[in-house]
């Protein structure tokens, strides 16, 4: 994903086709893990083998450092299992 296309609205993903995860989409105040959280996410129904690109975006309206709605966002580890 380019830094244009990622500067872009929520909805548009830019040139990806499938929005995997939303971690508190509707901006619900303290509804944002405040501790470390496992997501999973399962890819089914696809050839085997295939190719493919996984981007992590972080959109959220009032951000920055001083937003309301931003403290901080971290990805510890990432695992892709075929």
């Amino acid at each position: 994903m380019s830094r244009a296309e990622s500067s872009r609205p929520a909805a548009p993903l830019g040139d990806f086709t499938t929005l995997l995860l939303s971690v508190n989409p509707a901006l619900v105040a303290n509804v944002y893990p405040q501790v470390w959280t496992q997501y999973t996410v399962t890819i089914s129904g696809l050839p085997a083998p295939t190719s493919g690109r996984t981007a992590f975006r972080y959109f959220v309206t009032g951000a920055g450092s001083l937003g309301s709605n931003s403290d901080y966002i971290g990805i510890d580890n990432v695992v892709y299992t075929p």
